[in-house]
């Protein structure tokens, strides 16, 4: 049982046309991009290509924090939004900080794994209701005496939540938001 992070990366794609940001750039770590299938960066490579609104930035994937492989990368492609996650929060946080950008102004932040409530935007992925899902799924192995490695792997994905924080501006036309169409 795990988070829908293909799902999840287009729903922040959807907030990002909906607010008419075009320009959106993605960093994650390797470890994390590959614990998730490269999910992330699949949907990401996919919503940007799927009608031609948003620019073609490519996604910067390192190791670690490497503060000039970063500023490199905004120089080349100037993105409104930075997508990330929990690994590099903090450091693009900092980043922005050193450079007088205001979250939610001058700079967009998005975060794929996001607070249930605080003031990223982006995915909460909420783990406990995939605790909650992972353990019925367990009961139910026992009430049907299914013991043992299963013969077919099966995922369950849950979808998370959107968080609307305040570091990204909100939408032109709040008519238009993702979870309203």
């Amino acid at each position: 049982v795990v988070h829908d992070n293909y799902g999840g990366m287009r729903r922040i794609m959807d907030e990002c046309r909906h607010r008419e940001i075009s320009r959106v750039g993605l960093t994650l770590s390797t470890d994390g991009h590959e614990r998730t299938q490269r999910m992330v960066g699949a949907s990401y490579w996919v919503e940007q290509r799927a009608d031609g609104f948003f620019s073609p930035i490519p996604p910067l994937i390192m190791p670690a924090w490497q503060e000039s492989a970063f500023n490199a990368w905004y120089r080349r492609y100037r993105p409104e939004a930075v997508v990330t996650s929990n690994f590099f929060l903090q450091e693009v946080q900092a980043w922005s900080a050193q450079r007088r950008l205001h979250l939610g102004h001058e700079l967009q932040l998005i975060n794929v794994n996001a607070a249930a409530a605080g003031p990223v935007a982006g995915i909460f992925q909420n783990p406990h209701a995939i605790g909650g899902i992972a353990t019925r799924l367990v009961i139910e192995k026992i009430i049907r005496n299914d013991r043992g490695i299963p013969i077919q792997t099966q995922t369950t994905l849950s979808p998370g939540t959107w968080v609307e924080g305040s570091t990204l501006r909100a939408p032109r036309n709040p008519a238009l938001r993702a979870d309203a169409t």
